[in-house]
């Protein structure tokens, strides 16, 4: 349920990026005008336009590709949730300070996500070599006390001209595809194709059904336990009798098979 939950947000919140990624990058919106765009957005805004106007000119792709780091359940099942905060910031100062990519500058977006591009003809042929160094990043260990957890990263990507010719609609294309490649939950990347944002259009709506049910407590989850007792009779009879309360508590169907039968 907890990693359900997680998920659900992570989606509520991705739907409200694409939301706001249609408006275009350079769009003023009402929101925009009460709140400033920090300096990282500005300058992400200001290389894209520079980017795709050299890309027009010289006849070279740009590639925008979003970034997600995957990892917050696995650092909170290896080393506990008090861990995820400052693993997660370790990792986000990795990827800042990497140094060997062919890409531009990361730009955070919180939460272990970026957005960044690429001016050339490198990708897609070459989208292997490229993002190596970014999940050979995150795929060296983090330790804590001890105790050791390796993430992962998912991207999505969107070319200049072939999938958009401008920066929010780039920017929006390669979150739909980041959207599908975060699914595996292990190092990937995903280009745009024209399914993929009435795909995740259709999970949002059915992620945004669920949250719904949550919050008016309509959610009802209906599972049944099934114990194959491996040890000798007497085992199977505790077993039933320490489980008895449970079903009457809870309405679980229970079925124990018992060694002897």
């Amino acid at each position: 349920i907890v990693d359900l939950t997680d998920a659900v947000n992570l989606r509520l919140r991705r739907r409200d990026e694409m939301a706001a990624a249609t408006e275009g990058i350079s769009d003023v919106s009402q929101d925009a005008e009460k709140k400033a765009p920090s300096e990282f957005e500005r300058d992400f805004e200001r290389e894209l336009r520079a980017a795709l106007e050299k890309g027009n000119s010289d006849r070279v792709r740009v590639a925008v590709f979003m970034l997600q780091v995957i990892g917050p359940e696995r650092i909170r099942r290896a080393l506990g949730g008090a861990s995820v905060a400052p693993v997660m910031a370790e990792a986000e100062d990795r990827l800042n300070n990497l140094r060997d990519g062919e890409f531009g500058p990361l730009s955070p977006l919180g939460d272990g996500k970026f957005r960044a591009f690429m001016v050339g003809n490198r990708l897609p042929m070459a989208a292997d070599e490229v993002f190596a160094p970014l999940f050979a990043c995150l795929s060296q260990p983090f330790e804590r006390d001890g105790a050791v957890v390796n993430l992962s990263a998912a991207i999505g990507v969107a070319l200049f001209p072939t999938h958009g010719t401008k920066g929010g609609e780039l920017v929006r294309r390669a979150e739909a595809a980041l959207d599908v490649a975060v699914e595996k939950r292990d190092n990937g990347f995903r280009f745009y194709t024209s399914d993929l944002e009435s795909l995740a259009a259709e999970r949002q709506d059915r992620t945004a059904s669920l949250f719904r049910a949550f919050q008016s407590s309509d959610f009802e989850m209906r599972y049944r336990l099934e114990v194959e007792c491996r040890t000798e009779p007497s085992g199977a009879n505790s077993l039933c009798s320490h489980l008895a309360p449970s079903r009457a508590r809870h309405g679980a169907g229970i079925r124990l098979r018992p060694p002897d039968q």
